[in-house]
């Protein structure tokens, strides 16, 4: 929650999808934060640098817009 906050908040993506370990609520040692976002274009990376230095968690930032064809279609 204090993720998509922090992404709302400063950078406005288009959309957030969250999702992995965290959601299933299956969390173990090695667990981290899985995130897409769409329409950070440049902010990309300073948002990833901005929620691990909020949050102090291993967090996966993926940019939507940079996903294979296949993954955004649900194949």
């Amino acid at each position: 929650k204090k993720a998509k906050e922090i992404l709302i908040e400063e950078f406005s993506p288009k959309r957030i999808i969250v999702f992995g370990t965290f959601v299933k609520g299956n969390l173990h040692n090695f667990s981290n934060l899985d995130i897409i976002v769409e329409g950070l274009g440049d902010d990309y990376l300073k948002a990833g640098e901005r929620l691990i230095d909020m949050l102090g968690e291993d967090i996966d930032l993926k940019s939507f817009e940079a996903l294979d064809e296949d993954f955004k279609k649900g194949n």
